[in-house]
Parts: structure tokens; C-alpha cells; sequence
């Protein structure tokens, strides 16, 4: 399936796809902020250049800011707490090493967060393109998951940790 109907579909929340395979994709290297603190080290990726595009029909973007980069980290540990990702030992003891990818998304008139997470050993983070290339990672198992976040409720749901292939 394309990147970007991947994308799509994750998104507009029709299905909840699958990995399958284990390389990642690139769909597009958008604008970007880096939100950083000694807990974390994330990006912002604004794909809003990418509304009203062919390539991923019927998706809205939204760039979040940073304070809601920070207020998605404070709640996010006792959010995993209760989420079967916190049954990965990798998950519990890296998860401030995790870098982060944020992307605002509209799903049904609410604007949300989806949250990528990508282990500091992962190709992505070693080879630095985390910070500028938004990726759909297929297979990988616990070294990337991710997870939504709703700015206005301040709540976070549906984690997702990849399949091992």
C-alpha cells in the first residue's frame, strides 16, 4: 500500500494498519521545531502544506506547538502505565530515549496529536533523519510505536507498538 494512503487511513481513522515489513518509507521531509528537554527530544512536523494535496486525500494538518508538546510529555508515562506497550521492557526502561515525532491531524472536526516514538538504536534516529522525515514504519517491533494525543481534553489513546516484522 502507498505511504501516503497508509498515512491516510491511519489518520482518518477507517482502519489500523498492520505491519508488515521491516523498512521504513519516507513520505515527505516537512518544515520542522525541535522541542527538547533532559526527559525527551522531539520534533514538530508541520505537514499543513500538505492540505488539500492529491497525494493524501480527504487528511487536514495542523502543526501543534510546543506547549502542547509539553503537555502531551507530562501525562504520556502514566497514559503507558496502563497500555499494553508498558509490557515491553524496551518501552519501560528507554522511553525518555525515545525521540518523538508530533503531527497535528484533524479527525472528525477535533484537532489531534499523533505521536511517533523511534528507539535511539533504530536506522532513523542513528542516521538523523527522525528530525525532518516524516516515516511510516512497517515491522520493527517495540523499537517504534506511537500513540494519539487530544490537546483539548489533554488525554491520550490508542497506543499502537509495531509488529516484530
Amino acid at each position: 500500500m502507498p505511504t501516503h494512503l497508509l498515512l491516510a487511513l491511519l489518520l482518518l481513522g477507517s482502519t489500523s494498519p498492520t505491519p508488515k515489513a521491516s523498512p521504513s518509507s519516507a513520505l515527505w521531509s516537512p518544515p520542522s521545531t525541535r522541542v527538547s528537554r533532559p526527559s525527551f527530544d522531539a520534533v514538530i512536523l508541520d505537514l499543513s502544506p500538505l492540505n488539500n494535496s492529491p497525494d493524501v486525500p480527504g487528511v487536514q494538518h495542523w502543526c501543534p506547538s510546543p506547549e502542547q508538546v509539553l503537555s502531551a510529555e507530562s501525562g504520556m508515562r502514566a497514559h503507558l502505565l496502563g497500555s499494553l506497550a508498558w509490557h515491553s521492557p524496551r518501552i519501560r526502561a528507554d522511553l525518555p530515549r525515545y525521540k518523538r515525532q508530533y503531527v497535528g491531524f484533524v479527525r472528525a472536526g477535533k484537532r489531534l496529536i499523533y505521536i511517533q516514538f523511534f528507539h535511539p538504536d533504530s536506522s532513523p534516529v542513528r542516521d538523523g533523519s527522525w528530525s525532518s522525515t516524516f516515516f511510516t514504519i512497517m515491522g520493527g517491533g517495540d523499537y517504534f510505536f506511537r500513540m494519539l494525543y487530544d490537546p483539548a481534553a489533554k488525554r491520550h489513546f490508542d497506543v499502537w507498538v509495531n509488529a516484530p516484522k
